[in-house]
Protein backbone atom coordinates (compact mmCIF):
# COMPACT_ATOMS: atom_id res chain seq x y z
CA UNK A 1 0.00 0.00 0.00
CA UNK A 2 2.92 2.17 0.92
CA UNK A 3 3.84 1.90 -2.41
CA UNK A 4 0.99 2.43 -4.33
CA UNK A 5 1.04 5.66 -2.59
CA UNK A 6 4.85 6.90 -3.16
CA UNK A 7 3.36 5.72 -6.99
CA UNK A 8 0.49 8.22 -6.90
CA UNK A 9 1.49 10.61 -5.03
CA UNK A 10 0.22 14.09 -7.18
CA UNK A 11 -1.12 12.53 -10.03
CA UNK A 12 -4.63 13.34 -11.27
CA UNK A 13 -4.55 10.80 -13.94
CA UNK A 14 -3.16 6.58 -14.26
CA UNK A 15 -0.04 6.77 -14.59
CA UNK A 16 0.48 3.01 -16.52
CA UNK A 17 -2.04 2.87 -19.37
CA UNK A 18 -2.71 -0.53 -20.41
CA UNK A 19 -5.55 -1.08 -22.57
CA UNK A 20 -6.86 -4.30 -21.03
CA UNK A 21 -7.09 -2.66 -17.31
CA UNK A 22 -8.45 0.38 -18.83
CA UNK A 23 -11.62 -2.02 -20.20
CA UNK A 24 -11.49 -4.16 -17.02
CA UNK A 25 -10.37 -7.43 -19.20
CA UNK A 26 -13.39 -7.08 -21.91
CA UNK A 27 -15.43 -8.90 -19.25
CA UNK A 28 -18.75 -6.45 -19.72
CA UNK A 29 -18.01 -6.56 -23.52
CA UNK A 30 -18.31 -10.50 -23.09
CA UNK A 31 -21.21 -10.32 -20.93
CA UNK A 32 -22.75 -8.18 -23.09
CA UNK A 33 -22.05 -10.49 -25.95
CA UNK A 34 -22.98 -13.70 -23.62
CA UNK A 35 -26.46 -12.01 -22.55
CA UNK A 36 -27.57 -10.88 -26.05
CA UNK A 37 -27.07 -14.76 -27.59
CA UNK A 38 -28.29 -16.47 -24.71
CA UNK A 39 -31.20 -15.05 -22.72
CA UNK A 40 -32.24 -12.21 -24.90
CA UNK A 41 -32.24 -14.70 -28.36
CA UNK A 42 -34.52 -16.91 -25.77
CA UNK A 43 -36.46 -13.82 -24.81
CA UNK A 44 -37.42 -12.94 -28.44
CA UNK A 45 -38.08 -16.53 -29.07
CA UNK A 46 -40.61 -16.92 -25.89
CA UNK A 47 -41.88 -13.63 -26.99
CA UNK A 48 -42.76 -14.69 -30.57
CA UNK A 49 -44.55 -18.19 -29.50
CA UNK A 50 -46.42 -16.50 -26.65
CA UNK A 51 -47.63 -13.72 -29.38
CA UNK A 52 -48.48 -15.85 -32.42
CA UNK A 53 -48.98 -19.18 -31.46
CA UNK A 54 -50.43 -18.83 -28.12
CA UNK A 55 -51.84 -15.76 -28.10
CA UNK A 56 -53.34 -15.91 -31.72
CA UNK A 57 -54.17 -19.69 -31.80
CA UNK A 58 -55.43 -20.70 -28.45
CA UNK A 59 -56.43 -17.90 -26.52
CA UNK A 60 -58.34 -15.68 -29.47
CA UNK A 61 -59.22 -18.76 -31.06
CA UNK A 62 -61.08 -20.53 -28.54
CA UNK A 63 -62.58 -17.08 -27.49
CA UNK A 64 -63.41 -16.29 -31.11
CA UNK A 65 -64.71 -19.77 -31.68
CA UNK A 66 -66.90 -19.23 -28.16
CA UNK A 67 -68.35 -16.07 -29.33
CA UNK A 68 -69.83 -17.79 -32.98
CA UNK A 69 -71.12 -20.62 -31.12
CA UNK A 70 -72.77 -18.31 -28.25
CA UNK A 71 -74.03 -15.66 -31.61
CA UNK A 72 -75.21 -18.85 -33.33
CA UNK A 73 -77.33 -20.03 -30.34
CA UNK A 74 -78.83 -16.69 -29.60
CA UNK A 75 -80.23 -16.54 -33.07
CA UNK A 76 -82.41 -19.85 -31.85
CA UNK A 77 -83.51 -18.29 -28.51
CA UNK A 78 -86.63 -17.17 -30.21
CA UNK A 79 -88.76 -17.23 -26.64
CA UNK A 80 -91.49 -18.47 -28.15
CA UNK A 81 -92.67 -22.17 -27.39
CA UNK A 82 -93.88 -23.43 -30.35
CA UNK A 83 -90.79 -22.69 -32.06
CA UNK A 84 -88.83 -24.31 -29.74
CA UNK A 85 -90.90 -27.33 -30.06
CA UNK A 86 -90.38 -26.98 -33.94
CA UNK A 87 -86.81 -27.23 -33.43
CA UNK A 88 -86.98 -30.41 -30.96
CA UNK A 89 -89.19 -31.77 -33.70
CA UNK A 90 -86.76 -31.53 -36.96
CA UNK A 91 -83.69 -32.15 -34.56
CA UNK A 92 -85.48 -35.81 -33.30
CA UNK A 93 -85.82 -35.97 -37.41
CA UNK A 94 -82.50 -35.36 -38.49
CA UNK A 95 -81.21 -37.88 -35.91
CA UNK A 96 -83.78 -40.68 -37.45
CA UNK A 97 -82.70 -39.60 -40.99
CA UNK A 98 -78.92 -40.10 -40.08
CA UNK A 99 -79.68 -43.41 -37.92
CA UNK A 100 -81.51 -44.42 -40.46
CA UNK A 101 -79.77 -43.50 -43.84
CA UNK A 102 -75.77 -42.96 -43.07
Amino acid sequence: MSLAFLFYRGRATETVHVDLLRRRFYIDEFYRWLIDWTQELLARITAFFDRWIIDVAAVRGASGGTWGIGALLRLIQIGNLSAYAFLFGLGIVAVIYFAVFC
